[in-house]
C-alpha cells in the first residue's frame, strides 16, 4: 500500500488496522535506486565483504559475470564511495564536502540526520563564497523524527541556515529517510550514509554510496524528488528560528545532555 503523502502516517497505519489490512510500512518515505552495469560489480564487492565480515555465509561473487549494458538513464561516470571503522578519512564525508564546496549553481539535499560540522560548514561556506548559489536542505520533521536527540542537533544549525540564505524545509506527514543530493544540476550522491557523526566520522560505522555524473538523473530528482517533497514540507522561516511567530523552533530549549553531545560528536 502506497503511503499518501497528504495524510498523517499515523492515520493511514490505523485505518489499515481497521480495515483488517495488514498494517503498511507506514512511517518511512524513502527511495529506491537500481543500477546497471558495471557498477553493479563494485557495489556487489562491497556488500559481499560486509556481509563475510559480519558472519554471512559466502556466496559466488559478481565478479565473473558480465553485466548487462545499462538500459536507463546514461551516466558520464558512477563511483562507489565507502566508509568503514579505520583511521582513514571518511571517503563519503570528504565527497560531500569537495561537491558541496565545488557547486556554483544548485545543492539539493535530503536527508534524515544533517548536522555533521563538516557539512554544515561547507554549506555555510560555500554560500557565503557565492551568495546566488541555490541551497535547498529537506529534513524530516520533528513530530516524525524518532530520535528527539537528533532533531534537536538537526535544528540547532537552523538559525545559521536561515541567516545565510539557505532553504530549509521540514518534510511533513512521515518520517523522510531519503539520503540523496544532487550539485549544478550534474552530480548525484545516493547511499546509506546520514549526515551525522555516526555515518560520516572517521571511525564509527560502514557506510556506502554512489557518486554519479549525470545531468539526466540529477534533472529527474530536481523534478520528481525536490519539487515533489517541498509540496509536503513546511519552510523554515526566520520568524522560526528567531522567536517572532507563535510555532517558534525550541532553539531556546535545548537541555545541556543535546549540548554536550553536540559538542562532543557523540551522536
Amino acid at each position: 500500500m502506497p503511503f499518501d503523502p497528504k495524510k498523517s502516517a499515523h492515520d493511514e497505519a490505523s485505518a489499515a488496522r481497521k480495515a483488517g489490512q495488514p498494517e503498511p510500512w507506514w512511517k518511512w518515505h524513502d527511495g529506491l535506486v537500481r543500477f546497471e552495469g558495471p557498477i553493479v560489480c563494485d557495489l556487489d564487492r562491497v556488500f559481499r565483504e560486509r556481509w563475510r565480515l559480519g558472519g554471512g555465509a559466502n556466496f559466488r561473487s559478481l565478479d565473473a559475470v558480465v553485466p548487462e549494458a545499462p538500459r536507463g538513464i546514461r551516466v558520464s561516470s558512477a563511483r562507489v564511495i565507502k566508509n568503514e571503522p579505520s583511521s582513514r578519512a571518511n571517503e563519503i564525508r570528504e565527497t560531500f564536502r569537495d561537491r558541496i564546496l565545488a557547486a556554483e549553481h544548485s545543492i539539493f539535499i535530503e536527508n534524515p540526520f544533517l548536522y555533521h560540522p563538516a557539512i554544515v560548514d561547507a554549506l555555510l561556506l560555500a554560500k557565503r563564497e557565492r551568495p546566488l548559489l541555490q541551497v535547498t536542505l529537506i529534513v524530516p520533521a520533528g513530530r516524525w523524527t524518532p530520535n528527539k536527540l537528533t532533531y534537536d542537533a538537526q535544528q540547532h544549525h537552523y538559525s545559521a541556515y536561515i541567516d545565510a540564505g539557505l532553504e530549509v524545509f521540514e518534510y511533513q506527514n512521515h518520517f523522510s529517510h531519503l539520503k540523496l543530493a544532487t550539485f549544478d544540476m550534474r552530480w548525484v550522491i545516493v547511499g546509506s550514509a546520514n549526515l551525522n557523526f555516526r555515518s560520516l566520522d572517521d571511525d564509527k560505522d560502514f557506510e556506502a554510496c554512489v557518486l554519479l555524473e549525470s545531468e539526466e538523473l540529477a534533472r529527474g530528482i530536481d523534478r520528481e524528488v525536490r519539487a515533489e517533497d517541498i509540496r509536503w514540507s513546511r519552510r523554515i522561516a526566520p520568524q522560526d528560528v528567531h522567536g517572532a511567530s507563535w510555532h517558534a523552533l525550541r532553539v531556546r530549549s535545548r537541555g545541556p545532555r543535546t549540548l554536550m553531545m553536540i559538542a562532543a560528536r557523540e551522536l
